[in-house]
């Protein structure tokens, strides 16, 4: 039967781009809040909680949420998909609680 997680060899996770978009958010300065506004002004319905649900491997990702992030980002979708060994080895991006909002 298909297991619907992603083993990281650290960890189960429901998606794969949570890390990087932690990542990705945090190199650009953004709150959650804030990434979670640039959504919504192109028409997404995401607040900031499930961006942390995101960031943390706890929510499902779309494919339409994945292409706006990329687009926010201005990373291709299989960037965002892609975890570089940075990523695997050091999970500090992985697990990032928002303390600014």
């Amino acid at each position: 039967m298909y297991k619907n997680k992603y083993n990281d060899n650290h960890t189960e996770r429901n998606n794969i781009c949570g890390r990087k978009i932690a990542r990705l958010r945090i190199e650009k300065g953004w709150s959650q809040r804030e990434l979670a506004e640039k959504l919504q002004t192109i028409g997404h319905d995401v607040g900031k909680n499930q961006v942390s649900q995101l960031e943390l491997g706890r929510r499902f990702v779309n494919d339409i949420e994945l292409k706006a992030l990329s687009e926010i980002f201005r990373v291709s979708v299989d960037d965002l998909l892609d975890e570089d060994i940075y990523m695997i080895e050091n999970d500090s991006f992985g697990y990032v609680a928002d303390i600014n909002d």
